[in-house]
């Protein structure tokens, strides 16, 4: 596809075509996608420096497969604002030049792209916790159980991630969920272990070294 003409640049364009990597312009930089700077320069960053293997693997692949970048980008663009609304199919183009990018084939990475698509339930898009805080100052969740207003909008939070889940599942680490209220993480795991035992929630899946627990909405 043809480069775009610098005199006709726009804000969406300039990532693609000028993002340095190792001297070399990745495959992407030569294509067009109408997505923000924001998020071009996402997709960007989950191109690896060097090639990684691609595995046989199912569920969550090994982090540093080629599977793993794949299963990355399919999460990201499933959730994020501006590609929620899009069926697999529509980033075809894009997963193919992003696959050789990657260094795999086109053909294997449309496959663990779309299956991983398929199976994406938890969103984990940078931005959401933004997002669902700022709805939560808006609509917050109403209890008389809490008094502390900080407290009142984690749980607040929490009620508006689970509703924009696929399913209802949602998670919120605790380092995170400290730096979105203004509280520190210890408090915060303290609250969210407070919001399981008096019924809002309940735990989904326990976290892990890599993975923050899974929650479902009950109240």
């Amino acid at each position: 596809m043809k480069k775009p003409n610098r005199t006709n640049e726009t804000e969406k364009d300039r990532v693609y075509r000028d993002y340095p990597r190792g001297g070399k312009i990745p495959s992407l930089s030569h294509r067009r996608f109408p997505f923000s700077v924001s998020l071009q320069g996402q997709i960007l960053d989950l191109i690896p420096e060097t090639p990684r293997p691609l595995v046989s693997w199912r569920g969550t692949p090994p982090r540093d497969s080629a599977n793993f970048i794949m299963w990355r980008l399919a999460r990201l663009l499933k959730f994020d604002p501006e590609t929620v609304r899009y069926p697999a199919s529509y980033f075809r183009p894009l997963v193919l030049a992003f696959s050789e990018d990657v260094g795999i084939p086109p053909d294997d990475g449309w496959d663990i792209f779309t299956d991983s698509y398929s199976r994406a339930r938890v969103a984990t898009c940078d931005g959401l916790l933004e997002r669902a805080k700022a709805t939560a100052e808006s609509d917050p969740f109403t209890t008389d159980l809490y008094t502390d207003g900080k407290r009142r909008l984690l749980l607040s939070v929490c009620w508006h991630l689970s509703r924009m889940a696929t399913d209802g599942v949602f998670w919120i680490g605790c380092r995170d969920g400290a730096a979105l209220v203004g509280s520190d993480r210890a408090t915060v795991a303290r609250w969210l272990r407070g919001f399981v035992r008096d019924g809002f929630m309940a735990i989904e899946r326990d976290g892990d070294a890599f993975h923050a627990t899974r929650y479902r909405w009950r109240a």
